[in-house]
């Protein structure tokens, strides 16, 4: 271990995002061997590791830390899930707001106009809690193609994109029930 590595400690990071990138680094990790390893993609990885969206604490636990090898560095663990941890008035690094999924209702009652900035297109936060549906269940599974490459280039509009995404899939979705 190097002079520097030594000199680097958990308590060295404020963010969650340096930290997990250190940690993947360290761990001789690509993004898209983390993101095979955790179950995620490589532009979510990306988007974690720049602190535009924020990481969900248990799968930083279950997935994040086996990956990165964590197991036995309980001090690393710690800090991870501390920076994972929602923090009051925290705020994501970016420069437009990140979206928030919304219910059907609330789509169907805000209808967009097309070639509206993202912050005509913010929406509430979606509810805490959410039954269980009955009967046949769906999943969905969308994807933006080159979105990788696109948050690199252009991550101030990628939030707008992905909203309009979520628009555009909803109103499929309801076209078809």
């Amino acid at each position: 271990m190097s002079e520097r590595e030594r000199a680097i400690t958990p308590a060295s990071f404020a963010s969650f995002g340096a930290l997990l990138r250190y940690l993947r680094q360290r761990a001789l990790l690509s993004r898209a061997a983390l993101a095979r390893a955790a179950g995620y993609s490589e532009s979510q990885i990306a988007r974690l590791e720049l602190d535009q969206r924020r990481p969900d604490v248990t799968a930083v636990q279950a997935r994040f830390v086996p990956a990165l090898g964590l197991d036995a560095e309980p001090a690393w663990v710690q800090r991870l899930i501390a920076l994972a941890k929602p923090t009051t008035g925290a705020r994501l690094r970016t420069a437009a707001p990140i979206p928030t999924l919304a219910t059907d209702r609330e789509i169907a009652a805000e209808a967009p106009v097309a070639g509206a900035s993202a912050s005509d297109l913010s929406m509430p936060p979606a509810p805490t809690a959410v039954a269980w549906p009955a009967g046949t269940t769906t999943f969905l599974f969308t994807d933006i193609e080159g979105s990788s490459q696109l948050w690199e280039q252009h991550p101030q509009a990628m939030p707008a994109a992905l909203q309009q995404h979520e628009v555009l899939l909803r109103e499929a979705i309801a076209q078809q029930h």
